[in-house]
């Protein structure tokens, strides 16, 4: 096979020549491109120095104003006693001790006297109901009438809604409130007085042993109730406890039981009139500090064992809450 040698010589300085062509052009669109970035920095620098030239930065004089007084140093507020109330209040709790709160007895108005004339007070609420315990844990029921239900208070308690107004002590016939710095008093009415001192209230249903649905003694005697009656029937936060049963404490016997109608919770629950609690869950009821074990626990207990003495004779009555 004979080789064309000057035609192949031929083709090769052809292609040659499209590749020197081609070098050159991409030489030149480098070259021109390095001379666009190069005239683009340049711009940018200028422009930048001419923007900067003309610029000047307002002096601390001028961005206070010419007419600034000068800072009298000597004269800067003191904030140390400021920190050292926040620091005496543990606000950050850093201590790890929950901080002392008032307890409202001290007011915008001055000093509360409890040894001042008692003034009737001018609150509008209304006093529904009382548990009265000769201790600091007696209870109330006051319902404000913007309210369909009471709210339950002990003495310290704030009322609620009324600003610096609290309860100051809750007595046998009267409850005292501190109303920012005057003392007041709600009087309990007559016929709460006459079932405190008579254990007697004319609208219960039964009196004396209560009723004889209960039998005699034995075994205890299981009632069983709803939840949902049962926090119907008592009220957000007991609200209505008051309107359902009372219960007072009688020296040496227990607490007295009075207020119970028929069909109403505490009558569903197995308890009558004139009942005397005691013990509720295991808590004593001959300690006065225990006279609210029963509100408290249909409250927050399923199961509640109650022992009672009625017509002289002992009782026990399991409440079932489900």
């Amino acid at each position: 096979m004979r080789v064309d040698v000057a035609n192949l010589q031929q083709v090769y300085e052809k292609n040659r020549q499209h590749f020197v062509t081609a070098g050159q052009y991409f030489s030149q669109f480098c070259l021109v491109l390095l001379l666009s970035y190069t005239v683009a920095s340049i711009l940018n620098v200028f422009t930048m120095v001419i923007i900067m030239s003309g610029y000047q930065m307002p002096s601390a004089t001028a961005a206070m104003g010419t007419d600034s007084a000068p800072v009298d140093l000597d004269n800067l507020p003191n904030y140390n006693p400021i920190l050292e109330a926040i620091l005496a209040r543990n606000i950050f709790n850093s201590s790890g001790e929950y901080p002392q709160e008032s307890s409202g007895e001290k007011s915008r108005a001055g000093q509360f006297d409890p040894d001042a004339i008692c003034e009737k007070t001018t609150l509008p609420h209304k006093l529904q109901g009382m548990v009265y315990m000769n201790t600091p844990d007696s209870l109330i029921v006051l319902q404000d009438p913007t309210y369909s239900e009471g709210d339950v208070y002990r003495a310290g308690d704030n009322i609620i809604d009324q600003d610096g107004v609290s309860v100051h002590a809750i007595e046998r016939y009267s409850v005292i409130l501190n109303n920012n710095g005057r003392k007041e008093c709600i009087d309990v009415p007559k016929t709460i007085q006459v079932e405190n001192e008579m254990g007697n209230d004319p609208g219960d249903f039964g009196g004396g042993g209560g009723g004889g649905d209960m039998g005699g003694g034995g075994e205890p005697q299981v009632f069983e109730l709803m939840a949902s009656e049962v926090e119907q029937s008592m009220g957000a936060g007991g609200g209505k406890i008051a309107d359902l049963i009372q219960v007072i404490p009688v020296e040496g016997r227990g607490y007295k039981v009075l207020r119970v109608r028929q069909g109403t919770l505490f009558f569903k629950a197995g308890l009558r009139n004139e009942d005397i609690l005691k013990n509720v869950n295991g808590k004593n009821m001959l300690d006065l500090a225990n006279g609210s074990a029963l509100l408290e626990s249909m409250q927050e207990d399923r199961e509640i064992r109650v022992e009672l003495e009625r017509a002289g004779q002992p009782r026990t009555v399991i409440i079932r809450i489900r």
